[in-house]
């Protein structure tokens, strides 16, 4: 009777620790659901931008920007500086004459990626983007020859998806995606068939697996967590109960 007294407590125990992992979760789901509001906002904004009433997406921008820094708050430190230096540029030419309509396009298409990286994992807008820059680059990898104007295409193209693959890929995958482009950019044309062009084609093909094993291990990590706390809780409040035993049977014993 006893042990199985001991089991029920047991339990108790367990299902607590459930409890309170399932109201982080929801928690959490909250917080995003909180959040699909600035997604709104941002495509708001990018939608002004194109339609170039730059003075309403200043003013919309920020409105809302202690709204993405909070945002942005769940993020490692390098990624969370990246994206409020990316507010920070796009509230810094959406009204400026002198950058060009099509620069302020590419400022809040970049934010909206970025945005959208942290709000859509699942399904995120950056894989348009992503198929779009592999069919361009499959085209210059069967061409003979690559022209600087190409090259840069490519380079506008990724830098505009960049701070979303930094959300959204682990740090080593990125920095190793970030130095290819970077090594590419500095040439100014290229044969077809170049290591160079031939590294960045598969490792965009390569990004979306990358991500998605990135997820599967934060996963696998969360689970872990879950289980050894449990068995933790366990095996102490076992522990416990044989010591508070052994301290019984000493009292009766004398």
């Amino acid at each position: 009777m006893e042990q199985k007294k001991h089991y029920i407590i047991i339990s108790i125990f367990i299902i607590g620790i459930l409890w309170s992992i399932e109201s982080q979760f929801l928690h959490s789901t909250t917080v995003s659901a909180h959040h699909s509001d600035i997604s709104q906002t941002i495509y708001q904004y990018d939608r002004y931008v194109t339609e170039e009433r730059f003075q309403q997406a200043y003013t919309l921008l920020s409105n809302h920007e202690h709204e993405l820094s909070t945002l942005f708050e769940r993020l490692d430190d390098d990624v969370k500086s990246e994206l409020n230096q990316l507010v920070t540029n796009n509230l810094n030419v959406v009204r400026e004459q002198s950058f060009s309509n099509q620069y302020k396009s590419r400022q809040a298409q970049t934010l909206l990626l970025a945005v959208d990286a942290i709000e859509n994992a699942k399904n995120p807008l950056w894989m348009t983007w992503k198929y779009r820059l592999q069919t361009t680059l499959n085209e210059y990898v069967e061409a003979e020859e690559v022209s600087k104007d190409q090259i840069d295409q490519v380079i506008e193209e990724w830098e505009i998806m960049k701070p979303a693959l930094h959300v959204a890929l682990e740090p080593d995958q990125f920095s190793e995606l970030t130095a290819s482009f970077q090594t590419l950019s500095e040439y100014d044309r290229l044969s077809g068939g170049s290591d160079e062009l031939k590294t960045v084609f598969y490792q965009t093909q390569l990004i979306e697996k990358l991500s998605a094993s990135s997820k599967g291990r934060l996963n696998f990590i969360w689970l872990l967590s879950v289980v050894g706390g449990c068995i933790t809780v366990t095996l102490s409040y076992v522990t416990w109960k044989k010591y508070k035993g052994e301290k019984q049977n000493e009292q009766m014993t004398n």
